[in-house]
């Protein structure tokens, strides 16, 4: 095939059409799912009656993630627990509170939606450092709340590879993190999130009132 006049000629290989199929298993009852998963014994005893619980929404666009967290605000209040829901994304949304509600609004997560509050302060508490002297920041109302139930999606990172990429620790030390936080671990370089990530997040399961993880998987559809 001339591509250019005067120019070369290239023999394409003889190509084919076709088709991946992904593994379409789904939860087709999300609610009932999570009720399921947060009343484990050993998950429902962690939760007391009269215990305040900031519950975590990310911004990363997870499928049914409204439904997912208006089940867990749901469970909760069954529990006794009075939840109240936190914008866990960093320094996303612009790195203010306008903006990341902005942010949940998009995926339809919502006082009025939610029927609790929400608190985007990003104002932060510095709860320790790491081995290697990096410091770990957690949201300040999470932190004056009794308990926090970290809800997100674990999958592949796309900038770095290692036993804990994006999920819930991400979740807890970044997305908790807020802009100071996400800024302080950001600054070391995808090259260190392997290693950093973990030990960042075992900080905040010391010093920070960690209930229980709510761990979402999407197909490979995004159900």
């Amino acid at each position: 095939m001339p591509l250019l006049e005067g120019g070369f000629d290239i023999e394409f290989p003889q190509m084919v059409t076709i088709h991946q199929q992904f593994e379409p298993r789904k939860v087709e009852n999300i609610e009932q799912a999570v009720r399921s998963e947060l009343g484990k014994p050993e998950i429902k005893g962690q939760f007391k009656p009269g215990q305040s619980v900031a519950i975590t929404v990310g911004s990363r666009g997870i499928a049914n993630i409204a439904r997912i967290t208006k089940a867990a605000v749901d469970t909760l209040t069954d529990f006794g627990v009075s939840p109240f829901i936190i914008p866990a994304m960093g320094s996303h949304g612009g790195a203010s509170p306008e903006g990341q509600l902005e942010v949940l609004e998009s995926y339809g997560v919502t006082e009025a939606t939610m029927g609790v509050p929400i608190k985007a302060e990003m104002d932060v508490v510095e709860v320790g450092q790491t081995p290697e002297g990096v410091s770990v920041y957690v949201s300040k109302p999470a932190m004056e709340a009794d308990g926090i139930l970290v809800v997100g999606r674990v999958k592949p990172h796309t900038a770095f590879h290692g036993r804990n990429e994006s999920g819930l620790m991400k979740m807890m030390v970044i997305g908790l993190g807020k802009h100071k936080g996400a800024t302080t671990i950001h600054h070391e370089g995808f090259s260190e999130f392997a290693e950093l990530i973990p030990a960042a997040g075992r900080v905040v399961l010391e010093k920070a009132p960690v209930l229980a993880g709510l761990a979402i998987v999407e197909n490979g559809y995004d159900e």
